[in-house]
């Protein structure tokens, strides 16, 4: 899967030939109702599967007193994405003057870059300044910009719409076993590039692991206690996952794998009591 940068495609139009399929959107946590899309995308052979996504949420600089992390890490996303197929992923990197191009502007702009002959969309998107480009823009605009427009659907969970919104919701609150429903997976934190420190707390043979919340990108769970799957080094171990305001402690972990910690993964909610015993043996 190639990666390109949404400048580089713009000052260089040949990057990508032919015509194309495409879906635009943020993607994070690559849910039910994403999957959908990313499918249709890719489901036609003669036509190259793109996405244009976002390096991070828009909402982590237009609403930042309210975004409290992603569901996914860039890392996470192009890892699915590529997984789904797609052929190449342009990414933006949102600033407050990209926020200022208009629907008809950025449309203008992907013409020239892209020749895209179909257009994946679900039924609640919008883009462009203020949100100004929604279905009934691309409607209009479809036989001026040449392409074909496939509306999608909404997947739904317990008859309400599943959105990253309120997957994240759900992870905040600590229903962790909900989110995972929506996701399709397990919720999982990407560590491999988040400071670790040993567990000051800890006693006897039992090692942990502690990261402080404000050094992951990814959303949290307020506070709990959660069973939990570490992979390390190509193999799973089972974990006691405890969170409270400021940090997230991993127990019991061997401290010799410190350096090649991969994912940590939410696996359930643990009620009170649940929470004993050893259970660090590899998984096959």
């Amino acid at each position: 899967m190639r990666i390109i940068e949404w400048n580089s495609l713009i000052q260089n139009p040949g990057m990508i030939k032919g015509p194309v399929s495409l879906s635009i959107g943020v993607f994070d946590g690559l849910h039910a109702g994403h999957r959908v899309i990313v499918k249709r995308v890719v489901e036609i052979p003669a036509l190259p599967g793109i996405i244009i996504t976002f390096r991070e949420s828009p909402r982590k600089l237009m609403a930042s007193q309210t975004f409290h992390g992603d569901i996914f890490t860039l890392r996470q996303k192009l890892d699915g994405l590529s997984d789904c197929g797609v052929s190449a992923v342009i990414l933006i990197d949102f600033s407050f003057e990209f926020s200022r191009i208009g629907a008809k502007a950025f449309f203008e702009s992907l013409a020239i870059a892209l020749t895209v002959k179909r257009l994946v969309v679900g039924e609640f998107f919008y883009f462009g300044r203020k949100r100004e480009g929604g279905i009934g823009f691309l409607k209009e605009n479809a036989g001026e910009f040449g392409y074909s427009l496939d509306l999608v659907p909404p997947v739904f969970y317990a008859n309400e719409r599943i959105s990253s919104t309120r997957i994240r919701q759900e992870i905040t609150a600590g229903n962790i076993s909900t989110a995972a429903e929506m996701l399709g997976r397990p919720y999982a934190l990407d560590l491999r590039e988040v400071p670790l420190t040993r567990d000051s707390q800890e006693s006897g043979d039992e090692k942990g692991i502690v990261i402080v919340r404000k050094n992951l990108g990814q959303i949290l769970p307020e506070a709990g206690n959660f069973s939990g799957i570490l992979s390390c080094s190509g193999k799973k171990y089972d974990s006691r996952i405890t969170i409270s305001n400021n940090e997230l402690c991993i127990k019991p972990y061997d401290k010799l794998a410190e350096k090649e910690i991969e994912t940590l993964s939410f696996i359930r909610e643990e009620r009170k009591g649940e929470m004993n015993g050893n259970h660090q043996r590899p998984q096959t």
